[in-house]
């Protein structure tokens, strides 16, 4: 999975056959708020969750904090064994 880092829009996106799926942040004070998840008529949540850990993967080798300000993240949070350091509630 190739993950685009959009410093202008301020998001990460990945093209998938359907079209561009795309999670907007806000960096702030070595946070990284997730704000927004842009998806297209695809509705595979496997690689919505794949595309998540992967951007968790990425936040974690910059040293930042994540802090899930979207539902769709918060959820994930709550329900999945997240052992990383990385995240902030």
């Amino acid at each position: 999975m190739e993950i685009k880092d959009n410093e202008l829009l301020r998001q990460f996106e990945i093209i998938t056959e359907t079209g561009l799926v795309a999670i907007e942040y806000s960096i702030q004070k070595r946070k990284l708020f997730l704000t927004k998840f842009c998806k297209n008529i695809n509705r595979d949540e496997e690689l919505y969750n794949k595309f998540i850990f992967n951007i968790l993967s990425i936040v974690e080798e910059q040293k930042l904090k994540v802090v899930p300000t979207h539902v769709k993240f918060i959820y994930l949070e709550k329900t999945e064994d997240i052992e990383r350091s990385c995240l902030q509630s």
